[in-house]
């Protein structure tokens, strides 16, 4: 299995006496990791021998990403949770879990479960271990995402550039799992820092000297509101990752003001549902991307893309069913070409369809945002009986300013840059523009 040749880097990092993880307190070393995985290893099969799917309530910490591993090693499938409006009961019978494991409490709650799903008994008839995701951005109880963990992780083998990262994704997100095993099959540090609150993960990444940031557009708009996140605070800073959400032209260049040409900026594309398939980034503009030659097939069709990939998912768990998956996955992104080169213009979902005209919330964000006295900006779309809808903004503002003379100037200020029907016709000024756990802006 891949992840025992993940196992076998691990081992090699430790005869180094290298770093794992890391945060302002202390320091573990790979060898520490080793050490945790068999200790779990020895636990889940002394104990729990016949748990085959678990639920795994943790975090970025030692515990759980041992744990995490250990699962992995002894050809269980896991499901790991950071937050989530579930109740346990929904988790389990959505993954007919035998094992739940709280991290932070060492808590073992266990329920043997014989009534597996077709796709989830058919992985364990082969002894084939998996990893399980929910899906993000679903309404109700949201759909759980198997994945073969030889198909998710295999492309991590051949992770070679050691870094000192900073993991701020989600442990449960496909973004958080990329950072997690990038990080640590090439032998770098995972920062992890206390807390997440924006002066704490500055901190840490000056104290720390983080050379990759991943994070989303939300997420850099609020580090941008403080003035330490530049170069000189931050020299060691090497490389930006966005994923979650695209890059617009604005941040792109509020980045470039800030960092100069010290800090590449790269953009990733990942989906719960495809993992992550390696990008190359076009030099001159982040907002552009190609997928690397040969390790996975996509086409676009009526302006969306879709993907094939060797990494995709077995298929879709819900509470009484299992769907496989096996083909061309529609990533309900439109998109724009540019010969070899694809830029993401946002998620059918998102666009709002004013009188049969699309607009992208994406680009009217772009152009609002590099208005004086504009922090940030949501827009999204509000019905309307004649248009169908129409275009409205959140906008968190430096100073005080009311939603008309905001509106007023962002009329003179947009007519010549968005076409008429893209402007906003209702604004609301508000205390803060919202952004989700998974760093998503929440619109509407």
């Amino acid at each position: 299995m891949i992840i025992y040749q993940l196992y076998d880097q691990l081992k090699q990092y430790a005869e180094l006496g290298l770093m794992a993880i890391r945060n302002i307190k202390e320091d573990i070393s790979y060898t520490q990791l080793i050490e945790q995985i068999n200790m779990y290893r020895n636990i889940l099969s002394e104990k729990y021998p016949e748990a085959k799917t678990i639920i795994l309530y943790g975090d970025y910490d030692l515990r759980s990403i041992s744990i995490l591993w250990a699962s992995l090693m002894d050809n269980r499938i896991v499901m790991p949770i950071t937050s989530t409006s579930m109740q346990s009961m929904e988790l389990i019978n959505l993954i007919d879990a035998d094992l739940e494991i709280y991290s932070k409490e060492m808590k073992y709650c266990y329920h043997p479960n014989n009534k597996k799903k077709i796709i989830i008994r058919e992985m364990l008839d082969i002894n084939q271990s998996g990893l399980i995701l929910l899906s993000s951005g679903t309404t109700g109880i949201p759909k759980a995402v198997l994945h073969d963990s030889d198909k998710l992780l295999k492309k991590y083998i051949y992770s070679k550039k050691r870094y000192t990262t900073i993991g701020l994704m989600l442990f449960d997100h496909i973004a958080g799992i990329d950072t997690l095993f990038y990080v640590l099959s090439s032998g770098g540090s995972l920062i992890i820092p206390q807390e997440k609150s924006i002066d704490n993960i500055l901190t840490t990444m000056s104290q720390l000297l983080v050379e990759v940031l991943p994070a989303s557009p939300s997420l850099i708009q609020f580090l941008l509101m403080d003035d330490r996140f530049n170069s000189n605070y931050l020299p060691s800073l090497k490389v930006i990752t966005i994923g979650s959400e695209r890059i617009n032209d604005n941040l792109n260049s509020r980045l470039k003001e800030r960092f100069g040409g010290k800090v590449e900026l790269i953009q990733k594309y990942g989906i719960t549902e495809i993992g992550t398939p390696a990008t190359i980034t076009r030099d001159n503009d982040p907002r552009y991307i190609k997928f690397k030659s040969g390790l996975i097939d996509y086409k676009i069709d009526d302006n969306v893309l879709y993907i094939k990939s060797p990494s995709s998912m077995v298929g879709y768990l819900s509470p009484d069913q299992s769907i496989p998956f096996d083909g061309w996955f529609n990533t309900q992104d439109q998109v724009e070409i540019d010969g070899e080169w694809i830029k993401i213009l946002g998620r059918v979902s998102d666009i709002i369809n004013v009188g049969g005209q699309k607009v992208y919330p994406a680009e009217v964000e772009s152009v609002l945002q590099s208005m004086d006295n504009v922090i940030n900006v949501a827009v999204y779309g509000k019905s309307n009986l004649i248009m169908g809808s129409v275009v409205a903004a959140k906008v968190c503002l430096d100073s005080n300013e009311t939603a008309l003379e905001f509106k007023k100037r962002m009329r003179e200020f947009c007519k010549d840059k968005l076409q008429t029907y893209k402007i906003p016709s209702i604004v609301e000024i508000v205390d803060e523009v919202k952004i989700s756990d998974r760093y998503k802006k929440v619109r509407g």
